[in-house]
Formats: C-alpha cells, sequence, structure tokens
C-alpha cells in the first residue's frame, strides 16, 4: 500500500509541476492565457451557475459547516465503535486526527490544511487503515478541492477573525491576496461537477459490459437487496403483484444510464436541458440517503455537491428584504434585533427603528403606539404585515439560518403555547429588561462583490492540473465492448484519486448476489440479537460504523457461490464484531454467541427482465456456537 501511495503521490508532484511550468510560460509569452479560465467562468455564470447574492462567500461557508459536520459525524460512528487496545493504533491514530480535523473545517480553522490532510492524507492512506474505503471519500475529495480553491475556510470563520485580527498571517493559512470572486467560484464549480461527470462515465462504460443493467433488471434488485435498500421488505410485496412497478423500476435504471452520459452537457447547456439534469440528479441523491444504503456518507456527500452547484436563489436573495420595525429603547428589542442581524448572513433583513420611520410605518398602515408594543415586519410589495409572534414565523422563513427553528415555531403556534409566551414577555418587556438609550451598533454585511480580477497563478494551475488528471483518468478507463482493457494501474491515474476520480464498479453482477448470503449473532443467554444484521439479512445499529459495513461487505462478497459455511473463512471478522457489541454494552466476562449463516438465491434475473418477479425461500446454512471473552 506504501509502495503504491507514494508511487502516484511522485506521479501528483510531477505532473503538478509541469503544469505550474506550462501555466507560468504561458502567462509569460501569451499574456492573454491568463484570463481563459476568467472568461469561461463569466460563460458558466450566464447558463450554468449563476450567482444568486453578493454575499456568495458567506454561502460557501455555510456549506462547509455542514461538509465538516458530515465528516465529524461519520468519523465520531467509527470511533464510537473502536476497542480501547485499537486507541494507540493506526486506526486509533487517524480516527482521532480525523475527528480533530472535521471540527477545524466546521469551524474554519486553519481550514486550508485540514481539507489538504483530507485529500492526501485521510482519504487515501487513513480510510485504508481503518477499513472504511468507499466512494463517499472520492466525492467527498472532489467537494473539498472546491472549498480549497474557492478559500471558503476566510468567512465566518475562525481564520477569518485570525487574518483579519492579524493581516501577517494570511499566506501562513494558505489564503490569497484576494478572495476569490465569482468568476473564480463558477470555474471550481466546474471542476468539481467535471470530476462528477468523469466518475459517472466510468461507470457507464463498466455498465455497459453488465447484462444486469443493459436490460434493466439492476433497477428491481436494488429496491429488493437487503443489503442495499433500508425499504426492500415494503418494496417486494409491491413487485409480486405488480408487473408495471418491476417495469418502472428497470426503466430507472434507463434513464440514469442516459443521465450519467448528458450531465455535464445539459448543464452547460442551461434552460431545461439543466433543468432536468438538476431534477434527476436530486431525485437520485434523495433516493439514496433516505433507501440506498452505501456506506461511507456517499450520499450526503453528493447532497452537499449538488446543493453547490445548483442552490438557487432561496434563502440567499438580497433583493427582496424584511422590513423589521423595532422599539430601539428597548433593550429586549434591541437584543432581539441584535442577533437576528449577526446571523442574517445574506443581508434579507432592513431594521428599521420606530422613533427614526414613522412615516414608512404610516405607508404600511401601523400606528406608533402599535409599533412600540409588538415589532412588526414587512415584506414591500406584499400587503401582509406580520406582528408578534407572527413575526417571528416571518423572520424564520425570510433568515436561512433560522430556518431551523421553523419546525418549533410552527409547533408553538398549533398549540397555542408561542403566542401566549410571546404575549407574557412582550407586556413585561421593559419591567423586565429595562430600556436603553443610546442604541448599539448593529452587525454589517459587507455587500460589495469582490473585484472580478482573473484568478490568480495557483488557482489556474490547480484547475488545469485536476482537468489534466481528469483527461488522463477517462483515456485510461477500460471501454471493454471496444476492447479497451484500460490502464487503471497507471501513476497518473492513480494520481487523479487526489481529486476524487477512483477505478470503480459498483451495482455489478457481484454486488447484486450480496443479497444472497448473511448472517446474525446471537447472544445465546439472553437470546438477544446482536445489531449487525437481522434475520432477513437487513442491517442494524452497529453498522454506523464504516468499519462494520467494510467488514459485512466482504463477507457477503466472499460467500458469493460458496457452498458451505462461511464461519471460518471469517472468524476473525465474527469474533471482532462481537468484542465490539460486548465492550459497546459494557458487558465483562464469557458470552457464548450463536453464529447463523442464512442463503437465498437472488431472484431469477430472466423473469425479472420480462418484468416479473419471483421470490426464492431462504434456508439456513450452518450455525456455530463459540464463546467471547472481555
Amino acid at each position: 500500500m506504501i509502495e503504491n501511495y507514494v508511487l502516484f503521490q511522485t506521479a501528483f508532484t510531477v505532473s503538478f509541476a509541469a503544469i505550474a511550468a506550462i501555466v507560468f510560460l504561458g502567462h509569460r509569452f501569451i499574456p492573454q492565457s491568463g484570463t481563459l479560465l476568467s472568461r469561461f467562468g463569466t460563460f458558466l455564470q450566464t447558463r450554468s451557475f449563476p450567482i444568486f447574492t453578493p454575499h456568495e462567500h458567506n454561502r460557501l461557508a455555510v456549506l462547509r459547516f455542514f461538509f465538516g459536520l458530515i465528516i465529524f459525524l461519520r468519523a465520531v460512528d467509527v470511533a464510537s465503535l473502536l476497542l480501547p487496545e485499537e486507541y494507540f493504533l493506526p486506526v486509533g491514530y487517524f480516527s482521532a486526527v480525523e475527528l480533530i480535523f472535521s471540527l477545524f473545517i466546521m469551524f474554519g480553522f486553519a481550514t486550508q490544511f485540514a481539507i489538504g490532510f483530507f485529500m492526501f492524507v485521510m482519504w487515501l492512506v487513513g480510510e485504508d487503515i481503518q477499513g472504511t474505503i468507499t466512494l463517499g471519500n472520492d466525492i467527498a475529495a472532489m467537494v473539498a478541492l472546491f472549498f480549497l480553491l474557492t478559500e471558503a475556510g476566510r468567512t465566518l470563520s475562525i481564520d477569518g477573525y485570525l487574518v483579519k485580527k492579524f493581516p501577517f498571517i494570511r499566506p501562513l493559512l494558505g489564503y490569497g491576496s484576494q478572495i476569490p470572486g465569482n468568476e473564480s467560484i463558477a470555474v471550481a464549480k466546474f471542476v468539481m461537477l467535471f470530476s462528477f461527470w468523469l466518475v459517472c462515465m466510468y461507470s457507464f462504460v463498466m455498465h455497459l459490459n453488465e447484462p444486469a443493467w443493459m436490460n434493466g433488471v439492476t433497477g428491481p434488485m436494488l429496491f429488493v437487496s437487503n443489503f442495499m435498500f433500508r425499504f426492500h421488505a415494503l418494496v417486494e410485496p409491491i413487485f409480486l403483484q405488480s408487473t408495471l412497478a418491476v417495469l418502472a423500476a428497470r426503466v430507472s435504471i434507463f434513464v440514469m444510464l442516459v443521465w450519467y452520459v448528458v450531465l455535464l452537457g445539459f448543464v452547460m447547456l442551461g434552460g431545461w436541458w439543466r433543468m432536468f439534469a438538476i431534477v434527476w440528479g436530486i431525485l437520485f441523491f434523495l433516493l439514496s440517503s433516505v433507501g440506498l444504503q452505501l456506506g461511507g456518507s456517499l450520499a450526503y456527500f453528493e447532497m452537499v455537491l449538488w446543493i453547490i452547484c445548483f442552490w438557487p436563489h432561496w434563502g440567499v436573495d438580497s433583493t427582496k428584504k424584511l422590513l423589521l420595525f423595532y422599539d430601539d429603547t428597548c433593550n429586549l428589542c434591541d437584543r432581539t434585533v441584535q442577533f437576528v442581524r449577526r446571523v442574517d448572513f445574506f443581508d434579507r433583513v432592513q431594521l428599521t427603528p420606530v422613533s427614526k420611520n414613522h412615516e414608512l410605518l404610516a405607508t404600511y398602515g401601523i400606528s406608533v403606539d402599535t409599533a412600540l408594543k409588538d415589532l412588526h415586519g414587512v415584506i414591500p410589495g406584499e400587503n401582509n404585515v406580520a406582528a408578534g409572534y407572527d413575526l417571528y414565523l416571518l423572520l424564520a422563513r425570510h433568515v436561512l439560518v433560522l430556518w431551523l427553528a421553523l419546525p418549533l415555531l410552527w409547533l408553538g403556534k398549533i398549540l397555542a403555547v408561542g403566542p401566549a409566551m410571546y404575549r407574557f414577555v412582550a407586556a413585561r418587556r421593559k419591567a423586565m429588561f429595562g430600556v436603553c438609550i443610546l442604541p448599539r451598533p448593529k452587525q454589517t454585511w459587507v455587500t460589495a462583490i469582490p473585484a472580478q480580477k482573473p484568478p490568480n497563478m495557483l488557482f489556474q494551475i490547480v484547475v488545469w492540473h485536476a482537468i489534466f488528471l481528469g483527461i488522463v483518468y477517462s483515456v485510461t478507463a477500460p471501454v471493454l465492448f471496444l476492447g479497451h482493457k484500460g490502464y487503471n494501474n497507471h501513476p497518473l491515474a492513480q494520481a487523479a484519486r487526489v481529486y476524487g476520480e477512483p477505478h470503480i464498479d459498483v451495482f455489478n453482477r457481484v454486488d447484486l448476489k450480496m443479497m444472497d448470503n448473511w448472517f446474525t449473532l446471537t447472544d445465546v443467554e439472553t437470546n438477544t440479537l446482536i445489531p449487525i444484521l437481522a434475520k432477513d439479512g437487513s442491517r442494524l445499529a452497529l453498522h454506523r460504523s464504516g468499519r462494520v459495513y467494510g467488514n459485512t461487505l466482504r463477507f457477503r462478497r466472499r460467500e458469493i457461490d460458496q457452498t458451505d459455511c462461511g464461519f471460518t473463512r471469517r472468524e476473525i471478522f465474527i469474533r471482532y464484531i462481537t468484542q465490539v457489541w460486548m465492550h459497546n454494552t459494557g458487558l465483562k466476562g464469557t458470552r457464548e454467541i450463536l453464529f447463523t449463516q442464512y442463503h437465498q438465491p437472488h431472484p431469477n434475473q430472466s423473469l425479472v427482465a420480462q418484468n416479473i418477479y419471483t421470490k426464492n425461500p431462504v434456508e439456513v446454512r450452518c450455525e456455530v456456537t463459540f464463546t467471547s471473552k472481555r
């Protein structure tokens, strides 16, 4: 593993240096070459990636936080199921560092270096040591490259505070002299989507060699897989009774193949073509996050990628402001608007103190006395005026960060508890919180869009290098139906993995057979099922750890076409997961465990191709009792 890592990292470094030299010489002898990406970014904004807010970097910061949160939660799941004896092994060290660096990304501390750690170390070496390598890591690498290029860590972050307080520290934290403008952001989105499309195309050429994909059987098989689809038990009766449902599942696979091919081109075309690409992607990612169980938080990273590329004007458009009328002599009111202003990252609320806006109040039919009793809000052009508790609901709908509070506010409205609490406090606000003579200064958000200068040289080098390795990745991919076996082991093709371009072959004939074999573990003393796999093969609670997922995945794959008991072949893992369960539940001593292996032949694919779904019986292949001690 180390030799391979060193080889492709060397290829990555050498090719990066070569691209850097080409870009430098281009700037030196062909000055126009330095504006290519800038002009391309302008084009992308007109069709593919329009910008809806002058606070684009605030939007990227919000997404950076959730990106780090996904990594953090996944790391917590792995760390929570480590055994004490693993804490001071490489798996424990990587687990601890992953937790720390994910927090760095969330809160924007040394963000550029934290992102680099994940791209160059964690997702290439650390995940291999942990046994948690999945396609999710590669999609995360694409998103990480975007955040790296757009310097998303310098806004709403600790880094931003440090740079403002100590300007000399900026280059030490890995940030350029200027914040990337909208053109650079659009180019970074293209690079991310380009990488994603290349992976889709790699999957496409691999699927062309799979009969189950070419006749659509993969669709129904995925929906009834006890290992891959969470709601297989609900779908199976539908398929048994409806050939139309089976047909619809088959058709979805054909649409998926088309989507793979046209994705990038349709986004570039814009209009309804772009809309099809976006909507189908949303449907697929929602299905993946809710139903498909692919491991590695794949669906969540894909959703972040999609939101980055195609987030519409919802919650960020500051052209239609909410006018917030408040009593500027009331401490509680002042604190309320202070809070609103601090979380209004997209400048969607205009603070309007009552004492200075009597005429404006009159235009909306609000008397001064009424405005002093309750907070009032109105969106110009709309006739409705919200006051009191309803104003808080309107604020929560208008300010993105407050969307999280909407369910609680709606519940308070329905139960009438919220308005009652508001009225109680509002009637006593000055007695409880006092008055203020001089209003305190409010948070301001800079609305000027950064000057649209050409992307800096480092940005250009990274973009051209990512595109170059992407092209190498695509031309070295195997296209077996054309007789091209590919060169997956080429160092440059391997180096593309840094940017999230792996050599994958998912949902193939092997993956579809993984539903055939599974096992359960039962604590004999209490007759309790250890929560790893259910009797129908569904995943249980311990699968929250990517290490458990990786091991059960290998068990299912290695048992394909086997006819005997698999306990001996996977005894080390089976005993390990029993130890994890005992440690996680605080059990000590010796436990007697029953291993039960099941086999259920997958549905007849020839019949599924005719929209006929049949179910084969489940058989118990073997039972083995063993002891586990902690």
